[in-house]
């Protein structure tokens, strides 16, 4: 790849995926081989095939000229196996071989070592060496302020900005009951080409923190204060187009009206997926988390009569499953387990706090509301605090897998362009 050939090859080979695939798709490596590898079977061997070294995935070596900067190098380098000599400053993390464990490691490490808390979600925005620093030292200078606050509350860009990819119209999306920001990779992913997917997190699912924070216990209105301030940071003005699953369709609901009334002639556009405005009960059903969390069929194996099941046993089922939050030890898990709690008492004791003027459209999934006893109850209630006709559609998918489909990516590219 050192000569002119090979560089002009390269240069061709990406111009023309360029044209035909979305950026996320495109390689950020190309190496030339002589033959493809191949096994007994005639198949190529995969495993065969040559790593490239840490020089050729950073494309250009730039020395780090901060502390911060040399800190991280040195951390990279004791969790990547790498000499810090071949670390450049514009490296990507997972470009070098990072991973989701490493990923955990290295927030422990920060931690530790840098006296300041970042999200894993953080590690995916900021995968240059050089952003995260610069991120890690805004931190820094507004801990304890109420921007760090809003960091807590906040907003994650899932695929992160690119300086080469231009400027798109953002989607903000609040998630499910006890989903991180991660969990919607996938949806983020399938509408790259044309919008950017905008995440809102929460403390305990989304960000370690100390199980007696007061983050932990905020209502919907507080919650949707800090979500607020952190949108107007992002997008001063509208048109904002806002996406709730499940749990997350009351904290959209209340957002949406939190912008109409603090930005004069704002526009607000809401799709609300596969939940309504209200549970019709007003408490927690028996089994409580765990029934929530845990798939029916293994919950009715650990639990009879709807009896606790132990906090530790719940850890270790929902680590197997990939339930939990990547990477967390019981410790955090009990945290999220907290978080978790305090959303499912707001789903249950909520109430709209008044009507919504901007356009609304419901998603039911095809497996999921689109079939449930209580459809027509769930749209007759949205109805009554819209002022707005709601447009109802259905989708592939059920509760949960609706956001992973195409499908519903599709169908938003048509509700938002109308």
């Amino acid at each position: 790849m050192a000569d002119n050939k090979s560089t002009a090859s390269e240069q061709t080979l990406k111009q023309g995926m360029q044209a035909r695939l979305p950026e996320y798709m495109v390689p950020s490596v190309f190496m030339m081989i002589d033959a493809w590898p191949l096994t007994a079977n005639g198949k190529i061997n995969r495993r065969a095939l040559p790593a490239p070294d840490a020089i050729l995935l950073q494309r250009e070596m730039v020395a780090p000229d901060t502390d911060t900067e040399r800190a991280l190098t040195a951390i990279w380098a004791k969790l990547l196996g790498l000499e810090t000599p071949n670390i450049s400053a514009t490296a990507n993390f997972f470009e070098l071989g990072g991973h989701s464990l490493l990923a955990v490691q290295l927030v422990t490490h920060i931690s530790a070592e840098l006296a300041v808390t970042v999200a894993l979600k953080d590690l995916f925005v900021y995968g240059q060496l050089r952003q995260l620093a610069e991120y890690i030292e805004g931190l820094l200078l507004t801990q304890g302020s109420e921007t760090a606050a809003v960091a807590s509350y906040g907003v994650s860009s899932l695929l992160g900005k690119s300086p080469d990819k231009p400027a798109l119209p953002s989607i903000f999306l609040v998630p499910g009951m006890g989903c991180t920001a991660l969990t919607y990779r996938a949806f983020a992913t399938h509408l790259a080409d044309q919008f950017e997917v905008m995440v809102l997190t929460t403390p305990g699912i989304d960000e370690l923190v100390d199980a007696d924070s007061d983050l932990l216990t905020l209502n919907i209105d507080q919650r949707v204060d800090y979500w607020y301030k952190a949108i107007k940071v992002c997008q001063p003005q509208g048109p904002y187009r806002l996406v709730g699953h499940s749990f997350g369709c009351q904290e959209v609901f209340e957002l949406a009206r939190r912008l109409e009334n603090g930005i004069a002639g704002a526009e607000v556009e809401v799709v609300m997926v596969d939940s309504g405005l209200t549970a019709f009960e007003t408490k927690v059903p028996a089994g409580g988390l765990a029934k929530q969390l845990l798939p029916s069929e293994v919950y009715n194996e650990l639990s009879v009569d709807d009896a606790p099941i132990d906090a530790q046993i719940l850890y270790q089922k929902s680590v197997e499953l990939g339930l939990a939050p990547p990477g967390v030890d019981l410790t955090q898990f009990e945290v999220y387990c907290q978080a978790f709690e305090v959303q499912m008492a707001l789903f249950y004791g909520y109430q709209p706090a008044g009507k919504l003027a901007g356009k609304v459209t419901l998603v039911l999934a095809a497996q999921g509301l689109a079939v449930a006893a209580k459809k027509q109850a769930v749209i007759d209630y949205l109805e009554q605090w819209c002022t707005q006709t709601v447009e109802v559609m259905t989708s592939e998918g059920d509760h949960k897998s609706i956001m992973l489909q195409p499908a519903l990516p599709q169908q938003l590219m048509g509700v938002f362009k109308e």
